[in-house]
C-alpha cells in the first residue's frame, strides 16, 4: 500500500517537475536571446566607429586640407581616468609630395620636392556613468582650431541611443563615408560624409536592422581661424560673401543651413556567403538664403552596401544630391577655407580592402586598399570629378600610419589648386599626390 501510495504521489509530481523545468528552460532561452541581442548591439556599435578592422579611418587635415585618420576610442587601458571622465587625444605628422606646382597655397600641398609638417593635435574627454555618456573633442590645426564633438547621450536596453549636441549626421554606408584612405571619397566634399551638425539623433537596432533617425538645428558656428565662414571641421554650406578665404571664381553663393531631417535604414543580410549591409539614406533640409539668394529645399538619397568575406571588404554607395541653390554652383567652407561646389549632382563610389594580420611582434596588421569616388555634375559644361586612392594602412597599438597614392582630375586637394575645380572642373587634367601619415593616439 505504502509503494503504491509513493508511486501514486511520483507521478503526479511528475507534471509539475517537467512544468518546472519547461519554465527554466523558457527562462534560459529569453536570457540567451537577450545576451545575443546585446552582443548585436555592441557589434553594430563597434562597427559604427570602427569601420576598419586595423584602426581608424580618416579626417581631415588644415595644414593639407586633406583627410586623415581619426580614432573614436583608443584602447581603454591607454586613456587617463578621472572617475567618470576619460581623457585622450592624437599627435599626426604629414609627408606630402606632387608632380605640380603648389602655386598660391604653399609648399604645404607638396611641391617642390615634397613637405613634412607637424599637421594635427587634438584632447578627447569621454564621460560614463551607467546608461548616460558624453564626449568632447578639440582639435588644433596651425591657423584654426574649433570644437569636433560636443555631445550629451543616454542609452537604454542597450539597443537605443539617443545623442544631442555637435553630434555626426547619419548618412551613407558608414560614419566616414565608402573608404579606407587618409583622403576620404568624393562624398565627404560635398558635405555627405563625416558631417557634424548640432541636433539630435536617435540609434534603433532590433534584430538584423537598424535605424537612425537625426533632427539638426543648424551646421556648427564659425571658430577661431582666418576665415569669416570656414573655420569650421566639415564641409557646410555658409554664407561666404566678404570671406577673405574664398578660392573660387565666381560671385560666392550666401546661404545659411537652417533645419535638416535624415533617416537612415539598414538591414543585415548575416546568412549570404559574404554577410552584407545593405542600406537607404535620406536627407532633406532648409537653407536660408542671404542677400539677393532665396530660400531653398535641399535633398540627397544614397543606396550603399557593405560585405564582408574573411580579410575582405567591399563598400559600395550611389548617392544623388541637390541644394537647390538658384545658381549652378553653391559655396562651403570647413579647415579656414571656402569654395564652391556643383550645385547637384551624383555620386558613385567603390572602396575594397583587405586586411592581414601582420605576422610580426612590431606590427598588428596592415589594410591594403583602394578607393574609387567620382561626381557626375547634372549641369551643361560641367564635367565630373574623379578621385582613386591606393594605398595602405599600418597599425601598431596607438601608432597609425597611411601611405596613399591619390590621382585625381577633379579634387582640388590632389594637384594645385585651381579655382572652379569641384564645381565645373573646366581643367580636367589628371595630377598625383603621394601621401603618407603618421599618427600617434592617446
Amino acid at each position: 500500500m505504502r509503494l503504491l501510495a509513493a508511486g501514486t504521489v511520483v507521478l503526479l509530481a511528475a507534471p509539475l517537475v517537467a512544468q518546472q523545468d519547461a519554465n527554466a528552460l523558457r527562462l534560459r532561452i529569453a536570457a540567451l536571446e537577450n545576451e545575443l541581442a546585446l552582443a548585436r548591439a555592441e557589434l553594430a556599435a563597434q562597427s559604427a566607429e570602427h569601420p576598419t578592422a586595423t584602426g581608424p579611418p580618416a579626417e581631415v587635415s588644415a595644414t593639407s586640407k586633406r583627410p586623415e585618420p581619426t580614432l573614436e576610442s583608443p584602447p581603454e587601458d591607454d586613456r587617463i581616468r578621472f572617475g567618470d571622465f576619460s581623457v585622450g587625444g592624437a599627435m599626426r605628422v604629414n609627408w606630402t609630395l606632387g608632380d605640380y606646382e603648389t602655386g598660391a597655397r604653399g609648399p604645404s600641398r607638396g611641391g617642390h620636392g615634397g613637405d613634412v609638417s607637424l599637421d594635427t593635435f587634438r584632447l578627447n574627454l569621454d564621460y560614463a556613468r551607467g546608461p548616460w555618456v558624453g564626449k568632447a573633442e578639440y582639435r588644433w590645426y596651425p591657423g584654426t582650431k574649433f570644437f569636433h564633438t560636443l555631445e550629451f547621450g543616454y542609452t537604454w536596453s542597450e539597443v537605443d541611443t539617443v545623442r544631442a549636441g555637435l553630434t555626426r549626421v547619419p548618412f551613407g554606408v558608414g560614419p566616414y563615408g565608402p573608404a579606407n584612405s587618409w583622403f576620404f571619397d568624393q562624398h565627404y566634399y560635398v558635405g555627405l560624409a563625416d558631417d557634424m551638425d548640432i541636433g539630435i539623433t536617435h540609434t534603433a537596432i532590433r534584430g538584423d536592422w537598424t535605424l537612425d533617425m537625426g533632427l539638426f538645428v543648424t551646421s556648427p558656428p564659425n571658430a577661431r581661424g582666418d576665415s569669416t565662414a570656414g573655420a569650421r571641421y566639415s564641409f557646410d554650406l555658409v554664407d561666404a560673401a566678404g570671406d577673405p578665404a574664398y578660392f573660387g571664381n565666381r560671385t560666392p553663393t550666401r546661404y545659411a543651413e537652417r533645419g535638416q531631417l535624415n533617416l537612415r535604414i539598414v538591414r543585415t543580410f548575416r546568412e549570404l556567403p559574404a554577410p552584407t549591409e545593405l542600406g537607404l539614406s535620406l536627407q532633406y533640409g532648409r537653407l536660408v538664403g542671404r542677400g539677393d539668394f532665396d530660400d531653398a529645399r535641399p535633398w540627397a538619397g544614397s543606396l550603399h552596401t557593405r560585405s564582408t568575406l574573411g580579410p575582405w571588404t567591399l563598400m559600395l554607395q550611389a548617392t544623388r544630391y541637390d541644394y537647390d541653390s538658384e545658381e549652378d554652383h553653391i559655396t562651403g567652407g570647413f579647415y579656414d577655407y571656402t569654395t564652391d561646389i556643383a550645385s547637384r549632382g551624383t555620386l558613385l563610389s567603390a572602396a575594397l580592402s583587405y586586411t592581414w594580420d601582420a605576422p610580426v611582434a612590431w606590427l598588428d596588421a596592415i589594410t591594403f586598399y583602394n578607393d574609387f569616388s567620382v561626381i557626375r555634375k547634372h549641369t551643361a559644361g560641367f564635367h565630373s570629378s574623379s578621385l582613386n586612392v591606393l594605398g595602405a594602412a599600418f597599425s601598431r597599438g596607438g601608432w597609425y600610419i597611411y601611405a596613399d597614392w591619390a590621382r585625381s582630375d577633379g579634387n582640388e586637394f590632389v594637384g594645385d589648386f585651381r579655382p572652379g575645380m569641384w564645381a565645373d572642373n573646366a581643367d580636367r587634367t589628371w595630377q598625383t599626390r603621394y601621401n603618407l601619415n603618421l599618427g600617434y593616439y592617446f
